[in-house]
């Protein structure tokens, strides 16, 4: 009776929902859809948690009103780590001093108060970038290279005449051409800032690449099609070319691989195979052009019936190996040539690798990431028989890894984390054991799902002995493994580009200058650019490495190619903005119809009318042009 009674109550609590507890909204006059529906999904997550800690707390709970257009005077998102401090000194002067023994001093375990206000001021802190640097030293000397191939020039003028100017005067003497740090340099004045749509699909998108330079894209979508577009027509559309019916699907695509031809690709999904394909020309015997290839993988939990994933794959840099990770915690590589496996590392991590890459261009360096939030460190020339130890480890994430890039120059590398940050790394500095025993405990204290539950408030501390160069704050890691990457060789590998669960791509600047703890007003704000527009989490991002496109696909079903436009950035001539010209598009590449003649038309009359009548009086408010 007792449990039936406090069920009833429960579900009252869900019916009726506390006056303390309703949300607020100020009307906006030109209310973005984009970022209210972003708005709305931070506060739902913050709502949820509340009444979940509402119901499992035996103590009254503060109020909390949540206002969406007010913002905080007094936050400051330099402070945070000190709030943190206080918070958990305050508790540990209220709690007794009896701990668990095996718990880990590096990964505090935060009461409900402190969630509570923690959680608030990472609420407020979401759509603000943060950079945490970990090594100064090593970050000056990456930031020096990347000053030397974008030629050291820092002005962001987008002036002609000064760009002409620049280019005669960095000219080798007697030379043709335009160095190259100079056309870096130039490039990053014109950062992707408005969407053209290439694709809708009824069904979430979730791997894009560029292949064969830029000039057609490769888009895996869950309803078993990888789609081929090809850059074409006077405004540089990508138009359909081909489409793919893959042979076997598990629920979805998770992984799609090319190699640097175009000529080769490999995928996996919720199976114990990496499918590859060879693209030839259609003939009268195979009139798709495609023989595929299944690469079986010996699945050593088939006794407990648990199906296995390939979350993972990638092609080595020459094309002839296939390097692939998933939910056995096992490595895989694969020969092309002999079409078999040569390399298996079994119990590479604790739980499921999520991320796999190459990291040298002889492919004897191998990377991985797994759920365990360890990022490892394989060298092949190191293997011994039945000896597959890694050369290094790096430890400091709080959770679980969902991506790794390598820059391209053997020395660093990124990770994104189920933790809501990328972490820059550095070869010559693994982490210790000690650094990886406290990241392995703190992983498993984690006790949400990020498929479907919000992010936990957690503290912008770092672990004790994290080797980490940077860490950047400001994206969503959310339902699905985002990815982040660097940016092209024609940028100067200057950023550090990702998708977001709150439908956008974030643009992180390596040069931003370091936090100074001045309060709001601080530059060290890493986030260069945003491009929201997406109504679903952006799970896959990739840039063109031959021009400033971003290519991006969602849940949403959209694939979109990002672009930089004159008119955005509001430094166009009127002739070139005007209504009607011939790149006048939407994001669609419909034309752009001019209509404010006929609504100031229409408001004119409004008014002659209600002059005529002699009842009311005039006035300015913009409503009465629109009350007709």
């Amino acid at each position: 009776m007792g449990g039936w009674f406090s069920s009833f109550l429960t579900l009252k609590s869900f019916l009726y929902r506390p006056k303390h507890l309703s949300i607020s909204a100020v009307a906006d006059p030109s209310p973005d859809p984009f970022v209210i529906l972003s708005a709305a999904a931070e506060i739902a997550a913050l709502h949820r948690r509340m009444e979940d800690t509402a119901v499992s707390t035996s103590s009254g709970i503060g109020t909390l009103q949540v206002n969406a257009n007010q913002p905080s005077a007094s936050f400051d998102d330099t402070d945070v780590e000190d709030s943190v401090s206080s918070l958990l000194r305050e508790e540990k002067e209220e709690t007794s001093s009896d701990e668990d023994e095996s718990s880990d001093d590096s990964c505090v375990r935060m009461s409900d108060r402190q969630q509570r206000e923690l959680f608030e001021k990472q609420r407020k802190m979401a759509f603000r970038g943060r950079m945490l640097v970990g090594n100064q030293q090593t970050l000056s000397e990456m930031r020096e290279d990347i000053q030397n191939r974008c030629y050291g020039l820092c002005t962001a003028s987008t002036s002609i005449t000064e760009l002409c100017a620049h280019r005669e005067i960095a000219r080798p003497h007697g030379g043709t051409c335009m160095p190259s740090g100079l056309k870096a340099n130039i490039a990053n004045q014109f950062l992707p800032n408005c969407r053209r749509i290439v694709d809708k699909l009824r069904s979430k998108s979730f791997c894009c690449q560029f292949i064969k330079g830029g000039r057609e894209l490769v888009v895996a979508s869950q309803d078993e099609r990888i789609r081929f577009f090809q850059q074409c027509g006077p405004r540089d559309r990508y138009l359909l070319k081909n489409t793919i019916h893959v042979p076997i699907t598990s629920w979805s695509i998770l992984d799609v691989a090319m190699n640097r031809r175009g000529d080769a690709l490999c995928y996996g999904t919720w199976k114990d195979s990496v499918f590859y394909a060879r693209l030839h020309e259609p003939t009268f015997d195979n009139p798709t052009g495609i023989s595929w290839t299944e690469l079986t993988i010996p699945n050593q939990d088939a006794g407990f019936f648990r199906s296995m994933a390939v979350f993972s794959l990638r092609f080595s840099r020459r094309g002839h190996e296939i390097l692939c990770g998933g939910s056995d915690r096992c490595l895989h590589v694969f020969d092309l040539e002999s079409m078999s496996r040569i390399v298996t590392i079994p119990d590479a991590h604790g739980d499921d690798i999520n991320a796999v890459c190459y990291g040298d261009t002889e492919s004897h360096l191998l990377y991985s990431g797994g759920d365990d939030g360890l990022v490892k460190v394989y060298d092949r020339r190191a293997f011994g028989e039945m000896d597959f130890h890694p050369v290094g480890a790096f430890a400091g994430h709080r959770d679980g890894i969902t991506y790794i890039d390598a820059r391209g120059d053997d020395r660093y590398l990124i990770s994104n984390s189920k933790d809501q940050t990328v972490k820059l790394w550095d070869l010559r500095r693994f982490s210790s054991e000690e650094t990886v025993r406290k990241t392995i405990n703190c992983v498993r204290q984690q006790s949400w799902d990020y498929r479907w539950q919000p992010a936990p408030p957690t503290t912008c501390t770092p672990l004790k002995g994290d080797t980490s160069v940077v860490t950047l704050r400001g994206h969503s890691v959310l339902h699905t493994l985002v990815r982040a990457k660097f940016s092209p060789s024609r940028t100067g590998k200057r950023y550090i580009y990702t998708g977001c669960a709150r439908g956008e791509v974030v643009i992180y600047d390596l040069l931003a200058s370091p936090p100074s703890g001045s309060g709001e007003n601080d530059a060290s704000n890493p986030v260069t650019r945003r491009l929201p527009g997406h109504v679903g989490v952006v799970r896959d991002v990739d840039w063109n490495p031959s021009c400033n496109e971003i290519a991006t696909c969602a849940w949403d079903g959209l694939t979109a190619i990002w672009k930089w436009d004159e008119r955005h950035d509001h430094v166009t001539s009127s002739e070139v903005n005007r209504i009607g010209a011939e790149d006048s598009c939407d994001e669609s590449y419909q034309p752009v119809v001019k209509r404010r003649k006929a609504v100031h038309r229409k408001g004119k009359c409004v008014k002659r009318k209600q002059a005529t009548r002699g009842g009311a009086e005039q006035t300015d408010s913009p409503e009465l042009l629109y009350t007709f």
